[in-house]
């Protein structure tokens, strides 16, 4: 996540880096929070955080531990309770796509 900070600082004709995850599997439930539960978080493997902002009841329900879905994410630092760990900000989402067993 370093890597992104040094592109800093974002502004028009330098936008915040976007990445695409394929496939991503949430490993715990996801968990609604905020002051009127209208945020969303999932943990993803190796130990980021995936939030979904303002997340509808839709949103909610397409998020399932195991499931695979392809995401686009905006990385950054955040901390709780001292603990720093890796915050993916989900800008997009859907269901993935089937994989092709050879």
């Amino acid at each position: 996540v370093s890597a992104p900070n040094q592109l800093r600082p974002y502004a028009r004709g330098n936008p915040e880096p976007t990445f695409r995850l394929r496939n991503a599997r949430p490993v715990g439930p996801p968990r609604r929070f905020g002051k009127d539960r209208s945020h969303l978080e999932f943990p993803l493997p190796g130990g980021a955080r995936a939030v979904l902002w303002r997340a509808s009841d839709d949103d909610a329900a397409k998020v399932r531990e195991g499931v695979p879905i392809a995401l686009l994410v905006r990385p950054s630092m955040a901390s709780f309770a001292g603990s720093p760990y890796v915050q993916l900000e989900v800008v997009a989402f859907r269901a993935a796509e089937p994989v092709a067993v050879r």
